[in-house]
């Protein structure tokens, strides 16, 4: 009985839904609750020694031996019932649940906000900027009722953007418009120049060379000195305008650009040259460097020989040289380099104007003037440039790039 009192305080332990002692011989002393029937529900014995415990889906059950002086007098067991903790822990898990889901609906919500007031618009101003700069789209813009001040103002900035780029856009087409004309005057300007210009100027030339030969004999001396100076000037304008039409030609007849090794053209270009050079005791050393670029071959031969043809003419060395190669192994830069009579700083631009010679008509085997501004037409006209070095009566070098991806230059 006192065993049974002090076993029934373990309900003062909600956890704990049964207790039982049992005696050496596994007999029950005392159980909690103290029903008789109910011992082999709560009180299993076990041969566990000392301590044991068993977990079940709906209860633990721990066994304890009693001992007293190392021998044991008995055994405890207590059985704690798993279900209150279950229904805690089935609410809890509901609770998460549910708290979760509330947070992924707000996540959900929050998102959609978001997409709708900045990542869509961010994308159609981006797919905006993208049709503006690879599909030339620039008439597009952009609404700019948008609830985010930034992105309001960013659509304005794109709009204002996209207009000015349209007017832009506008007057270049003007420009290029205008400047399809007047190449097209310029074409006809050419057409009169070699037809209806040289024309009357070979005629005039032959009226002069008839009086010459057929009445010389009549004409005193004054006057046969002006017939030869009219045949002189109809034969100089008749080359001014040859030279005029070349020049409009190079600034206007599409490219023909093409893989060309340089070291053969130029090697070509001094072929057709060796009458010339030879008669001017003239050597040329050409570089090993030069490489294979894309070029009109025929327009890019006429700046060798243009350069070639100076460097000898402008010279009055007993030896004259000159140098052609390439300005280093890794770049598109090229120069032709003589020992002639120089060229002063004062007139390094000069020299590529039209028809402006530094020298008479008559001084070294006179000349239009225009050889070296046709030659940076078209070096212009592959996108690059040409510049020079020069010490007066030590020689000249003439550089010159030469751009892959050419810049047609419609300003001729």
């Amino acid at each position: 009985l006192p065993l049974q009192k002090t076993l029934t305080t373990v309900s003062l332990a909600a956890h704990i839904s049964a207790a039982c002692i049992l005696d050496p011989h596994q007999q029950l002393i005392a159980s909690y609750p103290n029903h008789q029937h109910n011992q082999s529900k709560y009180c299993q014995p076990t041969q566990q020694a000392i301590e044991h415990t068993q977990i079940t889906e709906q209860n633990i059950v721990l066994s304890q031996a009693l001992t007293t002086n190392e021998q044991i007098r008995g055994q405890l067991i207590l059985t704690m019932d798993l279900t209150p903790l279950n229904i805690k822990i089935r609410r809890y898990t509901l609770t998460a649940l549910v708290i979760s889901l509330l947070l992924g609906l707000v996540a959900c919500a929050f998102l959609w906000y978001w997409q709708k007031t900045l990542f869509s618009p961010i994308r159609k101003l981006t797919s905006l900027i993208h049709k503006a700069t690879t599909q030339q789209q620039y008439q597009l813009q952009e609404s700019t009722h948008y609830s985010n001040t930034d992105l309001r103002h960013l659509a304005d900035s794109l709009n204002h953007m996209l207009q000015q780029a349209q007017q832009q856009i506008q007057r270049v087409d003007d420009f290029n418009q205008k400047l399809a004309r007047s190449n097209q005057e310029l074409e006809e300007f050419s057409y009169i120049a070699s037809h209806d210009l040289k024309a009357p100027l070979r005629g005039l030339s032959n009226y002069a060379l008839f009086l010459t030969e057929d009445y010389a004999q009549q004409l005193d001396t004054t006057a046969n000195t002006y017939l030869n100076r009219i045949q002189a000037l109809c034969t100089q304008m008749d080359t001014l305008v040859t030279s005029l039409l070349h020049y409009s030609r190079v600034g206007n007849r599409e490219l023909a650009m093409q893989p060309t090794d340089l070291k053969q053209l130029v090697e070509n270009t001094q072929n057709l040259l060796q009458e010339f050079i030879h008669e001017h005791h003239a050597v040329i050393q050409i570089s090993d460097t030069l490489p294979t670029v894309l070029c009109d071959e025929s327009l890019i031969a006429e700046v060798f020989n243009n350069l070639i043809t100076n460097g000898i003419k402008y010279n009055q060395t007993p030896q004259k040289k000159l140098e052609i190669g390439r300005l280093n192994d890794s770049s598109q830069a090229f120069y032709v380099r003589d020992n002639g009579i120089g060229i002063a700083e004062q007139h390094h631009q000069k020299i590529f104007q039209i028809f402006q010679r530094l020298h008479s008509k008559d001084s070294f085997s006179g000349g239009s003037g225009a050889g070296l501004t046709i030659v940076k037409k078209i070096i212009t006209r592959h996108g690059g440039e040409i510049w020079l070095e020069s010490v007066p009566d030590e020689g000249t070098t003439f550089y010159f790039t030469l751009n892959t991806a050419p810049e047609d230059d419609d300003t001729a």
